[in-house]
């Protein structure tokens, strides 16, 4: 089970593993020669007769890379201004109209209240799209319907948005109940079973009933407290309830303002998962959080209640305060809650406007007919982002001089059908797993609470490969830390135990986090009543419940790891890698599956910006991945991009973590920290230059110069030079840079166009390109001779067995390229034909044992 695991380290290809590596046996002499690359590099596309071919090894043309990247980009611009508007003054350089006079919308002029002058000013200080007319302010808000000019106008009226506090007092009492308004009480608990809330309020069928209740109960001399107010809301009854009138009920309100629009950054539409009710996400400044935060902590086991437009709209329970600076508010309760949302959005947009004014007049203007200026304008701005950018690339690629085998010779062979029938394994194990759901769960019933196709999500395979990975990584951490274990992470033998203490983590893994997903369905069950009847998802709970899934998501994680293994043995490319890749395509094409029938409504404009943006990415993926800088003849060449992709992937995860432990440290800096973070997802670029700083220190960590030069010197060769290493890291900033900032335009353009994620585009990329080299590798008879971990090492050992004659292929050495370090799943192996294999591991073995630092004495005889 272990070799199949992928585990154990047993080369792949092999049938006598790690023993064959250290047999001494003389070498068969080769049959066929094989031809040098001009620069001294193996590749088993050079097998041939001396001469028969023309140099494999070309530089990088700058120009034709500038002219297609520069169409890519201006291609994704044109695409991107589809969904986006296109800025005014593009349309007006080409005769068209701007604004509301272009897109249409609707235009109120607002009269701020007497003695705010000071608020006015600076109201207009701060919005350079506000215009003042005389004493009013002129507010533009482009692009609505008509149908939204009543919510805009009300919202306005009401004087925007407003979090209050809700007070606990016996205010509906006081007023009484009439043949129209009657007496209801909430009451709740709080988490922790502290003392029960229960606070009376009025309810009626209609709000001019509440109002003549309450003009009665003051005619009578009833009154409010000073500073106290009556909040008023309009609420849609549950499903669960019998009445299913839709009513208005009363709040006592506290009448300062906690929260108001100047403390709110800005604000996007969404839907609620569970419910897809719409909501409105707030992200507040940094003051506005602070302040958030403070009064969540006050109010705890409370309510607090939004307002807009003089409405309550939310009155939520505080269960703990609320830190990281964004604040969700579900609508409801109207005719019409998704329209609310839209308009509650763009009166935000507006900021806070100076308080106490009123709407003098508003005017709503149908767009113009200006598609010929915006055609134009979306081509001139494409091809002013294609030229930029080409030129950008061609300075970069002139002055980084990369080289790639650009034009492979034919190979001659069979092609392996069987290794590409194993390699399909994966999908048809995760097709199949992805139907099998968990044992004591009734799926029908799951289904119906999810609200969704459960797809994977919930089966024997929910876990994938993770567990391996979290158990991969934390054992070549460890190894890396521990000086005595270091040797083992560049050795055969070593790597043994390694694979073997990543097998029981795995498995341990997989486990716990089988028994919280247990935990968690059988939470689901607990008085969840649809319709009337009891909703029963876990059939039987308990020990047994859960020892069931337990198992079963182990198992489906073991089964993967067999099929991982199998491909790479057997198959093309890594397994895991094929696994990963697998997953995720099957995740993106199963809405289309699902739902044959609906393909028009799915493909939407930014599903195309989607699939152009995985184009793009793809495209520049596969390229740098085949490039390699060097600045001498006899200088081992660096492979690109030479981060990996843990500027993209780690950085992010290594601040959070930071961030983390510092709050563990220091209190209440655990708040700050996620402030700070919060502040990073609502200003993509600023994490666009987190990353950029990044990306020379991931650079230095995984392919300095000094980190190659044992084992250059070992093969007679020079170390790369630093201004090897600095044009490398150049390129690697464009590709990363450009792919970062693909992703974050396409993400803030269109939401649908999350599942174009970076790093798992760049991934399937690597996977595709070793899968290709794979079949052309494998038309004849391979063996293994050695396994890299430390990918800058290719270059030397593609040089030194070029120098003595021995073609070779290195397997998965894009994927683990890209993953540099955190990849020990991926080893890039060293395959040489069979009658080269005896030299050949000698050969590498001589070169690689200088890589081996403190090597028990015992182990060193048994290396190769």
């Amino acid at each position: 089970m272990r070799s199949r695991l992928g585990l154990r380290h047993r080369h792949p290809h092999d049938r006598h593993g790690v023993r064959e590596l250290a047999r001494g046996q003389r070498a068969r002499e080769p049959k066929v020669s094989a031809r040098r690359d001009v620069d001294g590099g193996c590749s088993l596309d050079a097998i041939a007769i001396v001469g028969r071919y023309p140099s494999m090894i070309e530089p990088v043309r700058p120009a034709r890379a500038a002219i297609v990247a520069g169409l890519l980009v201006a291609l994704y611009v044109v695409i991107t201004f589809l969904i986006r508007p296109i800025p005014d003054a593009a349309v007006s350089l080409l005769g068209g109209p701007g604004g509301v006079d272009r897109i249409g919308g609707l235009r109120v002029r607002y009269r701020p209240a007497p003695g705010s002058e000071a608020a006015f000013e600076q109201y207009l200080a701060q919005r350079a799209d506000v215009r003042r007319d005389r004493d009013m302010l002129v507010l533009e808000f482009p692009g609505l319907s008509e149908d939204l000019s009543t919510e805009i106008i009300e919202t306005l009226a009401g004087g925007g948005l407003a979090m209050k506090e809700v007070l606990e007092t016996d205010y509906a009492v006081g007023i009484g109940e009439t043949d129209e308004v009657f007496l209801d009480v909430d009451s709740w608990h709080t988490e922790d079973d502290g003392p029960a809330h229960t606070n009376p309020f009025l309810k009626a069928y209609t709000r001019a009933a509440l109002d003549k209740a309450i003009a009665n109960a003051t005619a009578r001399g009833w009154s409010l407290p000073a500073h106290h107010e009556l909040g008023f809301e309009f609420v849609e009854p549950d499903l669960r309830d019998q009445d299913q009138r839709p009513y208005w009920r009363t709040y006592e309100l506290a009448s300062e303002v906690l929260i108001d629009g100047s403390m709110i950054s800005g604000a996007t539409q969404s839907f609620e998962p569970s419910s897809n009710r719409p909501v409105v996400l707030l992200d507040l400044t940094r003051r506005g959080g602070e302040r958030f935060c403070d009064v969540t902590a006050r109010l705890v086991t409370r309510k607090l209640a939004t307002i807009l437009g003089g409405r309550i709209r939310s009155a939520p329970i505080i269960n703990d305060r609320i830190c990281g600076g964004r604040v969700s508010i579900t609508m409801g309760g109207g005719s019409d809650p998704e329209r609310e949302a839209r308009a509650l959005v763009a009166v935000l947009a507006q900021g806070a406007l100076p308080p106490g004014g009123k709407v003098e007049a508003h005017t709503w203007t149908p767009p113009a007919d200006v598609r010929n200026q915006e055609w134009a304008a979306r081509l001139l701005l494409g091809l002013g982002a294609g030229l930029a950018f080409a030129l950008l690339v061609g300075f970069v690629l002139r002055l980084a001089r990369p080289v790639w085998r650009a034009k492979p010779a034919p190979v001659v062979g069979v092609f392996p059908w069987r290794r590409l029938a194993v390699t399909l394994l994966a999908p048809v194990v995760l097709v199949i797993g992805g139907k099998l759901v968990l044992p004591g769960l009734n799926g029908d019933e799951l289904e119906h609470v999810m609200g969704r196709d459960l797809g994977s999500s919930f089966s024997v395979v929910a876990l994938g490969v993770g567990p391996i990975f979290v158990a991969f990584f934390l054992v070549e951490l460890v190894a890396l830390i521990v000086p005595r274990l270091r040797w083992r992470r560049h050795d055969a033998l070593g790597r043994v135990a390694l694979g073997q203490g990543v097998a029981v983590l795995a498995i341990v893994f997989a486990l716990i986090q089988g028994y919280f997903m247990a935990r968690y369905l059988e939470s689901l069950g607990d008085g969840l009543l649809g319709f009337g009847r009891h909703t029963t998802i876990v059939e039987r709970t308990g020990w047994q419940f859960r020892l069931l899934v337990m198992g079963s998501l182990a198992s489906g994680t073991l089964v993967l790891a067999v099929v991982a293994g199998m491909i790479r043995e057997h198959g093309l490319g890594n397994g895991y890698g094929v696994v990963i890749v697998t997953s995720t395509l099957l995740g993106l094409v199963q809405p289309y599956v699902a739902e044959p029938g609906a393909w028009p409504d799915l493909l939407t404009r930014g599903h195309l910006l989607g699939f152009v943006t995985l184009t793009a990415i793809v495209i520049a993926t596969a390229n740098v991945l085949r490039w390699r800088v060097a600045t001498g003849e006899r200088e081992s060449a660096l492979r690109m991009p030479v981060t990996g992709v843990a500027p993209l992937r780690d950085t992010a995860a290594l601040v959070f973590l930071v961030m983390m432990l510092s709050a563990l440290k220091f209190g209440d800096s655990f708040d700050d920290a996620a402030v700070w973070i919060s502040g990073l997802q609502r200003d993509p670029w600023l994490a666009f230059g987190i990353v950029l700083v990044s990306i020379p220190i991931w650079a230095w960590l995984f392919s300095r110069p000094s980190l190659v030069e044992r084992v250059a010197m070992q093969a007679g060769l020079d170390r790369p030079t630093r201004a090897a290493w600095r044009r490398a890291t150049l390129v690697s900033a464009l590709l990363l840079g450009s792919v970062m900032v693909l992703w974050l335009v396409a993400t803030r353009t269109d939401v649908s166009v999350g599942f174009a994620e970076p790093v798992g585009a760049m991934i399937g990329a690597a996977v595709v390109l070793d899968m290709i080299a794979d079949a052309r590798a494998h038309r004849r008879r391979l063996v293994p001779v050695g396994v890299l971990h430390q990918i800058q090492y290719a270059g030397v050992i593609e040089r030194v067995l070029g120098d003595a004659g021995i073609p070779c292929h290195l397997h998965a050495s894009h994927l683990r390229t890209l993953l540099a370090f955190f990849g020990p799943f991926a080893p890039a192996i060293i395959m040489v034909p069979e009658q080269f294999g005896e030299t050949a591991r000698i050969t590498v073995g001589d070169v690689l044992r200088s890589a081996r630092t403190t090597v028990p004495v015992a182990r060193a005889h048994d290396l190769p």
